[in-house]
């Protein structure tokens, strides 16, 4: 009798542990995936995409990527201030508006200035999205912190490791703006879901 106690705790106990996670942490995930997939292609594609598409002087290729990261550091100072003066809500969707709204100037206009300009504002929009994913999922009440957090940040680390191979995909059936067009859609993405996830103040 008592060994069937124990297994039977033991099922009940596999069946918790294998529950699916709250939808806010899916959606929370899914906004950090979408973020680092962004982060992902910048890193690894910028400095292709300034030679091959915008066709930039030798030595002004790596202005895409310096003025992404320059932006995106920039972004991380002034993060908390954004967020005091339109809450952490409205600074995610317009986050995402950012980088969809800088895809879209560089994609349109392939150019060294408008898309030295939108590799800007996608470095703005990138900056403060993971840290504030990531301090909403550690205040979760229904799941342990750690636990959220774990889950948010495995869910958006996958984005980083995903996104440059899929564009490279992408960019070899068809070529590589658009593969940017594709990252413009995920900034729209994180706009939309920012608006579903009521955890989100």
């Amino acid at each position: 009798m008592p060994s069937q106690q124990v297994t039977l705790g033991s099922s009940a106990l596999k069946r918790k542990f294998f529950t699916m996670p709250p939808r806010f942490l899916v959606h929370l995930g899914a906004i950090g995936f979408c973020s680092m997939a962004t982060e992902g292609a910048m890193f690894d594609w910028s400095g292709v995409y300034f030679k091959t598409i915008v066709k930039a002087p030798e030595a002004y290729v790596v202005l895409g990527y310096a003025s992404f990261m320059v932006m995106m550091a920039t972004g991380r100072f002034l993060g908390d201030t954004m967020i005091q003066r339109y809450g952490r809500k409205r600074w995610l969707q317009v986050s995402g508006l950012l980088v969809s709204t800088g895809m879209l100037v560089s994609v349109s206009f392939p150019l060294l200035v408008p898309a030295t300009f939108g590799f800007m504002l996608v470095g703005i929009g990138v900056s403060g999205i993971v840290p504030m994913v990531y301090s909403v999922a550690g205040q979760s009440k229904t799941v342990a912190p750690g636990m959220a957090l774990a889950l948010v940040s495995g869910v958006s680390y996958f984005g980083f490791l995903l996104g440059p191979p899929a564009i490279g995909y992408i960019s070899e059936v068809t070529n590589l703006q658009y593969s940017y067009a594709l990252i413009g859609c995920l900034g729209l993405l994180i706009t939309l879901l920012v608006a579903r996830v009521k955890a989100i103040h």
